[in-house]
């Protein structure tokens, strides 16, 4: 008896239109807020080099809206294809790391008639970047530096008469085709955008509205004085709010929008920093002895001196920055910390 068999192709076509339509993953851009020293910079570095993609590291200080004075937006673009030998596919995959990204938050002084080009002028430049778009990057490093002196030599054959002049303007703009720059079209749909900063006075925002009216045993009270040790204070990190508060410190919402991830780190602890001393590969310690182990010296550093390094910079509030300059002897640390 015959008996009706489903044909085997109808799964694998099935299983190929579910490839054709299949879901489009897209990027989610990160922000870092923590205190200086506390490693936001070496996460970024450290997730570029397991990923093994090009990386570039930019500063928010300098940047202006276009037409400034300063660095535009843009350049932390050209600084990715650099770091990739102007390979654009490779750089279209990338991270851009952007620090200081609280110094771009807008004005809120409303007696200033200019216009904010180092604030929210910055932020409106990052939003179609962030998100993705085909940036220009003209590379001005092909430009010769022939074409300088032939304009000089232009300016001073002027006096001899305005037929001379002529003539060198004619030969210069016949050579400018030739040292003409080189543009190239970067797509920033998939290039991961790491922002970070330490955003100073976040903490008040955030206290001002969750210790308004709390009440009970685990209600968050705010301190009676801001002198208080840092000990004392409560740790609002886990209680930033991305809309109210990064809103009220200055940052626009259109641009909060396109960074769906906002992450906090703490301050690191006496711990962490005893660990930072000693086990990274360039680590402190292993970077002083062998600097004394050529000059045949053998030098030990005791757990309680270790302790002590980590509490000095725990209490100057410099993260683990501030772990070499104690490690460099001056007068001030009088050579206790090794034996």
């Amino acid at each position: 008896m015959l008996q009706p068999i489903a044909p085997r192709h109808a799964s694998s076509e099935q299983s190929s239109l579910d490839a054709d339509d299949g879901t489009v993953f897209e990027k989610s851009n990160v922000l870092l807020i923590g205190p200086t020293g506390s490693g936001k910079t070496l996460l970024a570095k450290t997730l570029a080099q397991i990923l093994q993609v090009p990386f570039s590291m930019s500063d928010a200080t300098p940047f202006t809206q276009a037409g400034y004075v300063g660095e535009d937006v843009e350049l932390v673009i050209q600084r990715l294809l650099q770091a990739c030998d102007h390979d654009i596919k490779k750089a279209e995959t990338g991270i851009v790391f952007i620090d200081e990204i609280d110094k771009i938050s807008r004005r809120s002084d409303t007696f200033s008639s200019s216009r904010d080009v180092s604030g929210e002028g910055v932020q409106q430049s990052l939003l179609r970047m962030l998100e993705g778009t085909i940036v220009n990057v003209t590379d001005k490093s092909a430009i010769g530096s022939g074409s300088g002196p032939g304009k000089r030599g232009g300016g001073s054959g002027g006096p001899a008469g305005g037929s001379s002049g002529l003539t060198t303007g004619g030969s210069f703009s016949g050579s400018a085709p030739q040292n003409k720059p080189e543009v190239y079209a970067v797509d920033t749909s998939n290039i991961l955008f790491i922002l970070s900063g330490a955003f100073i006075g976040l903490d008040k925002t955030v206290m001002d509205r969750i210790a308004k009216g709390s009440i009970g045993f685990d209600a968050t009270l705010r301190s009676a004085s801001d002198d208080d040790k840092d000990n004392n204070k409560p740790n609002t990190s886990h209680c930033i709010l991305v809309y109210p508060d990064l809103v009220k410190y200055g940052l626009i919402p259109e641009f909060i929008g396109r960074v769906p991830v906002v992450a906090s780190l703490n301050n690191l602890s006496v711990d962490d920093l005893v660990r930072i001393l000693e086990e990274p590969k360039n680590s402190l310690v292993k970077q002083y002895q062998g600097l004394f182990e050529l000059n045949k010296i053998t030098l030990q550093f005791s757990k309680g001196a270790l302790r002590r390094i980590a509490e000095e910079a725990l209490e100057k509030k410099t993260g683990a920055r501030g772990l070499r300059r104690i490690m460099v002897m001056h007068p001030y640390t009088h050579g206790h910390y090794c034996i």
